[in-house]
């Protein structure tokens, strides 16, 4: 009776077990497509967006928070054109720990919102672009140079901004790109910070290097200037603008870099 009893239970043991692996055969196989696929989607996310668009045009832009403004719908309309990548300040202050986009260079990341700000930080964008290769280089300044407020901390006078421009557009070329320059946009009439109608002294400073460095202008305070909302904007305080603005900057700069991306070698 006792060997009947053992062997009655070393049956009924097998028969689990085969019925365990009859179970976990046909998992493996009815999930296995399923493993593969999240294997293949790790392995894309290792990579990286930069090698899923190896073969597109590469595209740099950089700013003060303006380019924060046009740099989603600029993303969106270049997709499956270029490869973007953003640089700069998109009020940096408010996503991270730390504020960085006018630091004197330790910041985690390159975010510079003003040529101020980006000679503080010049080393290391110089690296940045020695490793990076771009095909169009498209960038704005300005409005943050021209700021009067945190005690004048951020203020970048005249003469020192023009100097500062030539530096950055010398570094710039030294990395092969086509270069745009985008000119500041408007300052509304009650403005704390900065004084009415200077960014036309900054626009006319910035031209001259522009001009001196062979570089294309990109109007986009006229693109402003010509929006049917502008009269009423242009009665109040805030430099920023509604989302169909930055839209509207987008489809130019988009143009800008498009035409520039199909421009021959020279």
């Amino acid at each position: 009776m006792p060997a009947y009893k053992c062997k009655a239970f070393t049956n009924t043991n097998m028969k689990n077990t085969l019925k365990l692996i009859s179970v976990w055969a046909i998992s493996l196989v009815a999930f296995s497509p399923l493993f593969a696929q999240d294997t293949a989607s790790r392995k894309a996310e290792s990579d990286g967006p930069g090698s899923q668009q190896a073969d597109l045009p590469k595209v740099l832009i950089f700013g003060d928070s303006i380019s924060g403004g046009y740099s989603k719908p600029l993303i969106q309309l270049l997709e499956g054109k270029a490869e973007v990548v953003k640089l700069g300040a998109v009020a940096t202050y408010r996503i991270n720990e730390e504020a960085f986009w006018h630091s004197s260079g330790k910041a985690r990341k390159l975010d510079f919102g003003s040529a101020k700000a980006c000679i503080a930080d010049l080393e290391r964008f110089k690296r940045h672009l020695s490793e990076n290769p771009y095909d169009v280089i498209h960038f704005n300044f300005g409005l943050n140079d021209m700021f009067r407020g945190r005690k004048g901390a951020w203020h970048n006078p005249l003469d020192q901004y023009a100097k500062d421009l030539d530096t950055i557009v010398t570094l710039l070329k030294t990395n092969g790109a086509r270069i745009i320059w985008a000119n500041t946009t408007p300052i509304p009439s009650n403005n704390p910070y900065r004084p009415v109608g200077e960014e036309a002294l900054y626009n006319a400073a910035a031209a001259k290097v522009m001009e001196r460095h062979g570089i294309p202008i990109n109007d986009l305070h006229r693109v402003v200037t010509e929006w049917d909302g502008y009269a009423e904007w242009k009665q109040g305080s805030n430099v920023h603008f509604p989302g169909g603005v930055y839209a509207m900057l987008a489809e130019e700069i988009s143009r800008k870099i498009l035409a520039a991306i199909a421009e021959p070698e020279a």
